[in-house]
């Protein structure tokens, strides 16, 4: 996603053959639905001015690794939820919102140090 772009929209990408993602740093805003069941996704890299991720925005994707910069503030519901090839997760430091069901089940978590907001409690991530 090019330079200027300022948010991906709902559903904008649902249910494509993407393979790979790359976010520019303009991007602040991935809405709701905006990958939704683009299963051939398999690599995302987000660009450092991504400050929410929208709800069910990558359900069904076959993303295995997940890393979530430290301008990201807020993660909707479900929004990598059924993304059963997943891994590791990393979250960074500045997230202070993670919706009901965001990530699926029994994946290992990796917390950034700074990161206040949360603990990683044996299997459970905790506010």
């Amino acid at each position: 996603i090019g330079p200027g772009v300022k948010t991906i929209g709902y559903s904008t990408f649902k249910n494509m053959n993407i393979e790979t993602l790359k976010v520019g740093n303009s991007v602040n805003a991935i809405g709701d639905y905006s990958f939704y069941n683009c299963s051939k996704l398999n690599k995302i890299r987000f660009g450092k001015g991504l400050i929410k991720i929208g709800k069910l925005a990558f359900y069904g994707c076959a993303i295995s690794y997940i890393n979530l910069s430290d301008s990201i503030k807020e993660i909707d519901d479900k929004a990598f939820f059924g993304c059963n090839k997943v891994i590791n997760i990393y979250i960074g430091m500045n997230v202070s919102k993670i919706g009901h069901q965001s990530f699926p089940p029994y994946v290992q978590m990796k917390l950034n140090g700074n990161n206040t907001n949360f603990k990683i409690n044996d299997v459970f991530l905790c506010s």
